[in-house]
């Protein structure tokens, strides 16, 4: 059967890489075993120091090695223990075997280690025997294409498997024969007959397993047509000639059928019916030459990328995929401003040395940021192996503690499940803000690197909040209202962020906006006061311009500088109401009308009350005139209306606006009263006050 790695056998040549190379480093060249890193080790160590010292960044777990005591343990740090290591270890460097290539540079050196590393290809399926019902069954490509084709001379080797405890028997300890009856018959026409010496005795690759090897040679192969097979195992006594142990399969077919049952004593006694292979096939091992140029790395393929099954905020044809942060609960709020973590993990096809960059991009230069990752060991939650995916199990004797597992099942139930558990490894990112990231997997055989980029993932920048209804411009303190007015805004965002609010009030007077305590939600209450002789100070209690801040915190840096979208929203201006000015008269209030032809002009002086909260006014604000001439009213009385001008309780009733009298002086041209209307227009609010009356007489 053709000898091949791809994905789907890549974990068990991963698994033989490592069991070689550490059985390289730890034989030598005639088998013999011999310390790690002694000088007759067919693979040594290449010491990392000086200028070839191994820098973080260069740093992958599991590919280097430290010295611990006389011996030397494989490194299984992370990058991140690694990079906290105030004194880095020294480290050397042994690279495995990652390739057939190389692996069969040595296959003469590992057959002297193990016959079992001869047992090639690895996925290549076995003859099952059961030892209850004594039956073999033979694998269906077996079935369907044969196990060898006439004349070949050990061009194939089978392998039976059977469990090694069999009732009080450990099988191990027993001998193997596999008898056999060609389809060929000899000169005298009888039936070629024979029994074979496994070539390979395997107990280690599977516990509570024996797989052992029938190598087919030309005695079995010289004539086309059925091959019939048995296997037994024995002990045979030869100073006592005594057959001590003897168990025997049937003739391999699912029926019950009497065994071969060969006169085993004299087959034993006479050893020229013995068909050993052994020697046959050690001689045709040879060492393969490195290719310069042969291999070349396979692209590894993602079975964990950026992107989760349940993402669902993606664009397919670029492979990006957009996530948000983690929830962040805050009072009723729900902030997604934590920090994710996402795995990755690959297998490589061919069974090559994998590493992981992590890369992050700023989101609107693209330029290259620092980020966390490093290599974690999880507990598996597969209940079977995923083809291709490495499994680990802790390892005391490696540094960083995990080892290769090589058993097939992943059932906790299973007597063969390890208790410490099943581990898988990946490589983990801490994203924490807004960006851009992307892993490289780089898969190693020799010095060949192929290279996969998983998904883009984007934590996107938080988008700026629209304010649907906004904040009035004008607010006014109304006495009936307490003082009291509330100021609201009524926003939204089109992401999945939260909104938050910060009220500020700008004084009158002062120049900065100033946020106010516990003023956080979408609306907030002015809680004013009445007017004060105090007010020309800091201006009446509650006056000010106020507005509110909005932030949309999706995704906001779990560190460093926030990466939030924020509005303000429009400037109110609160104030109390305008409040009636204080009106006095400039110069006499009884004049003639040739007092008036010499110059003489009725005059008003209009101010604010001392202490008044107008103290900041603006363009707005206006102190508006306009001049009546007296008009006596239905059922009104001269006198009586002159003292309600005096005491400022006159309404005006049936007088007559003068058209263009808007200054605060002004030039009557006949006879009768005359007062002046001063209006205070204040944050779009009115206060009108009356003069008193201004007498003009004939002479």
């Amino acid at each position: 059967m053709i000898t091949f790695v791809n994905k789907n056998n890549a974990d068990k040549y991963s698994f033989l890489y490592s069991q070689a190379s550490h059985d390289l480093r730890t034989h030598d060249a005639n088998g013999n075993e011999v310390p790690m890193g002694h000088i007759d080790a067919l693979l040594n160590f290449e010491e990392l120091s000086g200028d070839k010292l191994v820098t973080v960044d260069e740093f992958e777990p599991g590919r280097y090695y430290v010295k611990n005591g006389s011996d030397y343990a494989l490194c299984m740090l992370t990058k991140e223990e690694y990079a906290a290591l105030e004194e880095k270890p020294v480290l050397y460097l042994s690279d495995d075997r990652t390739s057939l290539d190389e692996y069969f540079s040595y296959i003469v050196q590992l057959n002297k280690i193990s016959k079992r590393y001869t047992i090639l290809p690895l996925d290549e399926e076995v003859f099952e025997i059961d030892a209850d019902t004594r039956t073999i069954t033979v694998p269906n490509s077996f079935k369907a294409n044969g196990i060898s084709v006439q004349g070949d001379e050990v061009a194939e080797i089978v392998y039976f498997r059977i469990n090694r405890f069999f009732d009080a028997m450990d099988l191990a300890l027993r001998d193997i024969y596999i008898e056999w009856k060609s389809a060929a018959k000899d000169e005298n026409g009888k039936e070629i007959t024979g029994v074979s010496v496994p070539w390979v005795i395997d107990y280690e690759s599977e516990p509570n397993h024996i797989i052992f090897g029938w190598a087919l040679s030309s005695k079995i192969t010289q004539a086309a047509g059925t091959v019939t097979f048995a296997v037994r195992f024995y002990t045979f006594d030869k100073e006592k000639e005594i057959l001590e142990y003897s168990l025997s399969t049937l003739q391999q077919t699912a029926t019950i059928k009497p065994s071969l049952n060969f006169n085993l004593k004299d087959i034993i006694m006479d050893g020229s019916l013995i068909d050993d292979c052994d020697a046959l096939i050690t001689d045709r091992f040879k060492n393969s030459e490195l290719s310069s140029a042969a291999v070349q790395a396979e692209i590894p393929e993602w079975i964990k990328d950026l992107k989760l099954a349940d993402d669902t905020l993606v664009d397919t044809e670029k492979k990006i995929v957009y996530v948000n942060l983690a929830d962040v609960k805050d009072g009723k709020l729900t902030f997604k401003t934590g920090a994710i973590t996402r795995d990755v993990q690959a297998i490589a096809p061919d069974a090559g040395s994998l590493s992981y960059t992590w890369k992050k991009y700023d989101y609107d230069t693209n330029r290259k940021l620092d980020l966390d990752f490093d290599s974690e060991f999880i507990p598996t939650t597969d209940t079977v192996k995923v083809t291709g995916k490495l499994y680990y199990v802790p390892n005391a004797n490696t540094v960083g503690g995990y080892a290769l597992y090589n058993e097939e099942t992943l059932d906790p139930t299973n007597e063969k499940y390890p208790e410490s558990g099943v581990f898988e490894r990946v490589s983990r990112g801490v994203i924490n803000s807004i960006g851009k990231y992307i892993v490289v997997c780089t898969n190693r055989v020799k010095n060949s690197t192929a290279t996969n980029e998983t998904w883009t993932l984007v934590v996107p920048r938080p988008v700026e909040p629209d304010i649907d209804v906004n904040v009035a411009e004008r607010g006014v303190l109304l006495e009936a209202a307490g003082y009291k007015a509330v100021l609201s805004v009524d926003a939204s965002v089109t992401d999945d962020g939260t909104l938050t609010y910060q009220w500020y009030k700008k004084a009158p007077k002062q120049t900065e906006f100033v946020a106010i305590a516990g003023a956080t939600d979408s609306s907030y209450q002015i809680e004013g006061g009445a007017p004060t002789e105090d007010d020309s100070v800091n201006g009446a209690e509650g006056d000010g311009y106020y507005m509110v801040e909005i932030t949309n915190n999706l995704n906001t840096e779990v560190t460093g500088e926030r990466a939030i979208d924020m509005i303000e929203s429009a400037t109110c201006r609160v104030t109390h109401t305008a409040e009636p000015l204080v009106i006095t008269v400039d110069g006499d209030i009884n004049y003639t009308l040739s007092d008036l032809a010499k110059g003489k002009k009725c005059s008003i002086v209009a101010t604010h009350r001392e202490g008044s909260g107008e103290i900041e006014r603006t363009e707005e604000d206006k102190i508006l005139y306009q001049w009546y001439k007296y008009g006596l009213g239905v059922g009104a009385n001269v006198e009586d209306d002159i003292e309600k001008a005096e005491l400022g309780e006159y309404v005006i009733n049936n007088d007559r606006a003068i058209e263009g009298a808007n200054e605060a002086s002004y030039t009557p041209q006949s006879v009768g009263w005359y007062f002046c209307e001063v209006t205070n227009k204040y944050n779009n609010t009115e206060a009108r006050k009356l003069s008193k009356f201004f007498s003009i007489g004939d002479a």
